[in-house]
């Protein structure tokens, strides 16, 4: 959405956290039923955050959906979204200001990579 590809292995999807039950019940119909559970990063810390991880087989192939629970140190991630359009649906997406906060808190190596590739990007308005 902001213009910089990079083959992943799953689908992130940020949700409110008290929106979690109401989520699963949306993906089992459609096979996300293989749940993993919730994984806490940096647990009992102001920079706690969460996700749930749910995967789909179709065969021998797997697809995760990883449901990021917009915890307290994402609530202005959460409020920063952006809506774009796709065919006559409005899907709301995280900024990419909002994203490169998400991948400086996860500060893995990838992520710091691809901060670098995304701060090369204009921004949407700048197009």
């Amino acid at each position: 959405m902001h213009g910089y590809v990079r083959a992943t292995k799953g689908i992130d999807i940020l949700i409110c956290i008290d929106e979690l039950s109401k989520a699963r019940l949306a993906l089992a119909p459609i096979g996300y039923d293989l749940d993993a559970g919730v994984f806490k990063f940096d647990n009992g810390t102001e920079r706690e955050t969460q996700l749930f991880r749910v995967s789909r087989a179709d065969g021998p192939t797997i697809t995760t959906l990883d449901l990021m629970l917009a915890t307290p140190i994402l609530n202005e991630v959460w409020n920063d979204r952006e809506t774009f359009r796709a065919y006559d649906t409005e899907i709301k997406v995280v900024s990419k200001a909002s994203l490169i906060k998400m991948k400086e808190l996860a500060g893995r190596y990838q992520d710091l990579a691809d901060i670098e590739s995304l701060r090369q990007i204009p921004d949407r308005d700048e197009n």
